[in-house]
């Protein structure tokens, strides 16, 4: 029902509209809604460096196109992604559908004490529509989730749903800067939040 709605919106946002051919400003559209994979990665290399662990390679790509899933179908209900492009929705879903069949794969590969946690993201991720509405929710949810996630998906350690890894004494100056990156981009994204 939820890919119906989806797709109806897509729709109708550019009935009788002619296609416009990408410009530089889609580009730059596209490289906004992408940039958590930085943020994603840079977490991980600081989480590497600070505790001297080595990512598993599976428990990365789980975490890094769950990033990208979760920020591309996000876009894909956005008023301004559906205004801005008859192609860019459809982008954004097919990249979300895509990297959700990868994340789904590389989880089938990690240890059964790190894939637990993958629910709990998934259903904070389905429900991110909702919760970013409530500010208190979204300043400590998102964080935590950010830091929950990148600290148990590529450095799965044994322990149920890394919590060993939220122990780390790097991980409270790694929340307080998630934080303050999703106070930021809440004001730029105010209108679209």
């Amino acid at each position: 029902m939820r890919a119906s709605r989806i797709v109806n919106r897509m729709t109708s946002a550019h009935a009788g509209r002619p296609v416009v051919a990408p410009g530089p400003a889609i580009w730059l559209r596209l490289l906004h809604y992408w940039w958590p994979l930085a943020m994603g990665w840079s977490i991980t290399v600081v989480l590497h460096r600070a505790t001297g662990r080595a990512a598993d390679r599976d428990g990365l790509v789980a975490l890094l196109s769950g990033i990208l899933c979760a920020y591309s179908l996000d876009r894909c209900l956005d008023r301004s992604t559906l205004q801005t492009s008859r192609w860019l929705p459809w982008l954004l879903a097919g990249v979300g559908a895509a990297s959700a069949a990868v994340c789904a794969s590389a989880m089938l590969r990690l240890p059964v004490s790190t894939a637990v946690i993958m629910p709990a993201l998934a259903l904070t991720t389905l429900s991110y529509p909702r919760l970013k509405r409530q500010p208190v929710t979204k300043l400590l949810l998102l964080p935590l989730t950010w830091v929950w996630g990148a600290a148990a998906l590529p450095f799965n350690d044994g322990s149920w749903a890394g919590w060993h890894l939220l122990l780390q004494p790097v991980v409270v100056p790694l929340l307080l800067l998630v934080t303050a990156g999703t106070v930021l981009c809440d004001l730029k994204d105010e209108r679209d939040d």
